[in-house]
C-alpha cells in the first residue's frame, strides 16, 4: 500500500459510508490545492489570524492533535466559502463544517507526519489521482 492509500485508508476509516468520506476527502484535498487557500502554510496563517492557531499547529506538530468546532470551521473559512462549497457538492453547510471538523486535522497531521509542513503539492496531486481512481471503479493507479 502506498503512503497515500494509506492516508485515505485512515483517513476513509472513520467514516460508515465510504462514498461520503471519499467526497470529504476529495473537498480537504481541493481545499488544500487552493491558490486563495495557500496550502498547510496558509490554512495555518489563517487559524491564526482567526485566533485558532493552536489547534492548526497541534495537527502539524508531532504531539497530540486538538479537536476543532464545526463552528470554528466555519469562523475560518467564512460562510461564503462554505456556500461555494456547498453550492458545488450539494450538501448543506453544517454537514460540510462537521465533516471538515472531523477530517481536516486527520489529513494535515498525515500531511506533516515530522512536525514539518513541506511542499504538500506533489502529495496533493497523488491524492486526487488516487481518489479519482477509487471513484471511477480503477483498481489500477501510479500512486
Amino acid at each position: 500500500m502506498s503512503f497515500v492509500e494509506d492516508i485515505v485508508s485512515k483517513m476513509i476509516g472513520d467514516f460508515t459510508h465510504s462514498e461520503q468520506a471519499s467526497g470529504v476527502f476529495k473537498l480537504v484535498m481541493e481545499l488544500l490545492n487552493k491558490p486563495e487557500i495557500g496550502g498547510i502554510s496558509g490554512l495555518m496563517k489563517t487559524f491564526e489570524e482567526k485566533g485558532l492557531g493552536g489547534i492548526i499547529s497541534s495537527w502539524v506538530g508531532t504531539g497530540e492533535n486538538l479537536p476543532i468546532t464545526a463552528e470554528q470551521i466555519k469562523q475560518v473559512l467564512g460562510a461564503g466559502e462554505l456556500q461555494k462549497i456547498s453550492n458545488d457538492i450539494s450538501l448543506p453547510v453544517d454537514n460540510i463544517s462537521s465533516d471538515l471538523a472531523s477530517l481536516l486535522p486527520k489529513v494535515i497531521d498525515l500531511l506533516t507526519p515530522n512536525g514539518e509542513v513541506a511542499d504538500s503539492g506533489s502529495l496533493i496531486s497523488l491524492g486526487m489521482e488516487f481518489l479519482k481512481g477509487k471513484l471511477s471503479g480503477n483498481t489500477e493507479h501510479t500512486a
